[in-house]
Formats: structure tokens, sequence, C-alpha cells
């Protein structure tokens, strides 16, 4: 699969640019955040934990729930294998690949643009990691209650 800029996955997804948005809202709403307007964060340590990422839900006004986009370069990973004790989270791959971790499972299933993954509450069965396994950067949305528990 080839990767697509931010534009051409926006025009793909059908997504207004910044343009459009302008000319068709005049008074947004505080609570609207347009991606194309935040800019990116990032992190790395070392050479396998790595990401960029814009926080929509806060930027948006978001309180108790919480969605980013993030990227992940090629043979990445955004984080640790980790866990919730009290939340769920959801990740949606937007563009390119990666596997799965999930559980006390080694190794994993591949997830590919368009999929959606609950990943569920606490201790061993519930630990998960999504790695970029890939060739190209993986992009996709993480949502999940603002107050992050336990790696």
């Amino acid at each position: 699969m080839t990767a697509l800029d931010p534009p051409q996955l926006a025009r793909r997804l059908g997504a207004a640019t910044a343009t459009e948005r302008s000319e068709r809202v005049e008074n947004r709403p505080s609570n609207v955040a347009s991606e194309g307007d935040l800019g990116w964060s990032e992190q790395a340590d070392g050479d396998k934990f790595g990401y960029r990422r814009k926080q929509l839900g806060s930027s948006a006004g978001g309180e108790k729930l919480g969605c980013s986009l993030y990227e992940v370069p090629p043979g990445r990973t955004a984080f640790p294998r980790h866990y919730h004790p009290a939340n769920e989270e959801a990740i949606y791959v937007l563009e390119g690949s990666g596997t799965l971790r999930i559980g006390g499972r080694r190794g994993g299933g591949r997830a590919l643009a368009g999929d959606y993954m609950a990943l569920p509450v606490g201790g061993t069965e519930g630990t998960h990691q999504l790695v970029n396994t890939s060739g190209v950067r993986c992009s996709g949305t993480c949502a999940s209650p603002r107050r992050w528990s336990r790696y």
C-alpha cells in the first residue's frame, strides 16, 4: 500500500480543506477542532519508540474523553505494551498497517487501514501494543478517557 500525504488522505476521506472550512463555517463552535489547524507534538526514544500526535479531544474542549491522531514511523511503536485497569481504549487505523499485540500472546495479528480495535480493560489479558511493522507511516486515531492508566 502506498502512503498518502496528509492532503491526499484528507481528500480520499472526503475531509474539507482549510479554505472549504472557512467558507462553510463562519462561527465555528468552540467544541469543534480541525485536524488541519492543529500542530504536531513529537516524541521519540531510541529506535524503538516514536510518534507524532495531534490532540483532537482536548483541542475541542473534551474533559473526560480524549482522542488523538497519531503517526508512527515504520519499525516503531508509540508506546510500550501496556494496560488500563479501569478503562477501554480504541484505535482506528487510517493509513498504513501494523501488528497488534494483545494479551499475553507473543506475535500478534495484522492491523490494516480501516480496522477498528476495541482494547479491553485490565491485567495480562488486556495488555496491548500496536507496532508499525510496515515500510510506510502508520496513522490512526486513539480514543480513551483522558486519565491514562498504568504502563
